[in-house]
């Protein structure tokens, strides 16, 4: 893991100036990379480097004094500045094409994303960039914080133009040329925190996000750096999310305090340019759990539906059944018993058999060898109670999940596509029929 400054050489021409950012200046530089190096590379070791990307026009005009043996101008380029700050850390530069067209581009993308190894910490410097390259580069950087897993320490640029105009600035004396020197990175975090948010839409998490404010805060990163105390709650926003991946029906419906996360969810608000973002992903979350109530048998199907939603197939099927089982299990049971394994797989579970309406006798051959009769009639009282289409879907639910429990090692396997296809199909179904019989009918 090597930490890398990444800068453009460009081709105009420079006055100095002095540079500050934060607390710090640099006085009477040319060259930004100098007040870069200055400011930030001064303690690099022999791991890290500074590679600066190059061009001929701009190797020839600001580089190297060697190439100046004919000319009258022999001030110091800048390899010589830097060199002679005694750095331990590597300079190298990379040569690129001017992107004259598609290939080229395509080349100086590969030559910039090749510069960056695996881990790298990366400081950008986008200030004499030409062109499309700040875009280019941003794009190599966010392709490789996901191929290589790099981290961006920062992203600066020089305002020399915040002083005034070229020949406005070059009749000023040099101690009142002060151009700032930017830190872009909170907008390249918002692109991370855009990841994050795509991520929670997409398969209902946020992942990585408290390890990511974390190494922001570790950073200094200023637009991070109160969000500490939202932590807690990203952990139960989190906390909640896990109830679907592994399947908790019970705190679902009866243990899981929604009404206390979403008023807490609620009460954040923040109001800054920068961490107002926040607001927008707090309120993605609040509108994709607003109607889980605390203990509530609808959740367990408000569960199937944020399940199908974002992909978690074996999930849906397995709440589904379980919802339904707990469903009637509540009609006829008190809410303490609903643990209960022996209620819900040996009576409950099997009053969802559909042959018990049309052929008893087969039913009773098949369960009176480890059922007692008081449990069949018991079994025989709420299959009353419950439509025949919901057995029905219980039928075909229940062999849907058995194929994908069971990996698909049975007689008759379905493909991943009816999988997919079916769960969304009998989700619906069973709306229909709550809606137009089931709730009425109990």
């Amino acid at each position: 893991m090597a930490k890398i400054l990444l800068s453009f050489l460009g081709t105009r021409n420079y006055l100095e100036c002095n540079y500050y950012l934060n607390e710090k200046k640099v006085e009477g530089v040319k060259y930004i990379q100098e007040a870069l190096v200055r400011f930030l590379c001064e303690e690099w070791t022999e791991e890290d480097k500074i590679v600066i990307f190059i061009t001929e026009e701009s190797r020839e005009k600001h580089w190297n004094t060697e190439d100046d043996v004919l000319k009258k101008d022999h001030s110091p380029k800048l390899k010589e500045i830097l060199e002679s700050l005694n750095l331990d850390c590597e300079i190298k530069t990379v040569l690129i094409p001017v992107g004259r067209s598609e290939e080229e581009l395509w080349e100086i993308f590969e030559k910039m994303f090749d510069s960056i190894s695996k881990e790298d910490e990366i400081i950008l410097d986008i200030t004499h960039a030409f062109r499309f390259i700040p875009f280019l580069m941003l794009i190599v950087l966010n392709y490789s914080i996901v191929i290589k897993k790099i981290s961006i320490l920062g992203i600066y640029y020089g305002a020399f133009e915040a002083i005034g105009a070229y020949n406005e600035v070059k009749e000023m004396p040099v101690e009142k040329r002060n151009a700032p020197v930017f830190d872009l990175s909170p907008f390249i975090d918002l692109l991370n925190w855009t990841l994050i948010t795509q991520n929670f839409l997409k398969f209902g998490e946020l992942r990585d996000v408290n390890r990511f404010l974390k190494r922001r805060r570790e950073k200094h990163n200023t637009f991070f750096m109160e969000l500490k105390k939202e932590q807690n709650l990203f952990n139960q926003i989190n906390a909640f999310t896990s109830l679907f991946k592994t399947n908790r029906g019970y705190e679902i419906i009866k243990e899981h305090d929604f009404k206390a996360l979403k008023t807490r969810i609620k009460r954040v608000e923040r109001k800054d340019s920068q961490t107002r973002l926040l607001n927008h992903l707090l309120e993605l979350i609040y509108l994709k759990l607003k109607n889980f109530e605390n203990e509530d048998i609808e959740n367990g199907y408000r569960a199937v539906d944020w399940c199908i939603e974002h992909g978690l197939v074996q999930q849906a099927y397995t709440l589904l059944q379980e919802n339904m089982i707990s469903e009637i299990f509540l009609k006829v049971y008190t809410e303490e018993k609903l643990r209960d394994h022996d209620l819900r797989e040996k009576i409950v579970k099997n009053a969802f058999n559909d042959k018990i309406k049309y052929n008893y006798e087969e039913f009773y051959k098949e369960k009176k060898e480890y059922l007692s009769d008081e449990e069949l009639n018991e079994i025989v009282r709420i299959n009353k109670i419950i439509p025949e289409e919901y057995i029905l879907i219980f039928q075909d639910l229940r062999n849907y999940r058995n194929d994908i429990n069971h990996a698909g090692l049975t007689k008759d396997p379905k493909k991943s596509r009816v999988l997919i296809k079916s769960i969304k199909e009998l989700n619906e179904r069973i709306k229909k029929v709550r809606e137009k019989e089931f709730k009425k009918q109990i």
